[in-house]
């Protein structure tokens, strides 16, 4: 029975948990500190399930195509096919 009621005092956390939410931290910490209370626990709870927008780092194959895109730009730009103007707008695209 205490074993059940333990895991049901942890479930915003390992919602959070599972879901990678990024205010994780904070969740363990409101249902460690508060969930004992009910509105600790249920504001733990709620949160744990409220969406959010995962950020998504570029990959290394991004990055990199990113810095041939800039070379290639630049190798055209000293080549005179590119103006300057038009070097700077494809760059800021790139950025």
């Amino acid at each position: 029975m205490i074993g059940i009621a333990v895991a049901v005092y942890f479930i915003p956390l390992l919602i959070a948990s599972k879901r990678e939410h990024p205010s994780g931290n904070a969740i363990a910490a409101l249902n460690l500190l508060a969930g004992w209370t009910f509105l600790g626990w249920l504001i733990a709870l709620v949160w744990s399930l409220s969406a959010f927008t995962p950020v998504k780092e570029p990959s290394k194959l991004q990055k990199e195509s990113s810095a041939n895109d800039l070379f290639r730009l630049a190798e055209l730009r000293e080549k005179g096919l590119l103006t300057q103007e038009e070097f700077e707008r494809e760059k800021a695209k790139l950025i």
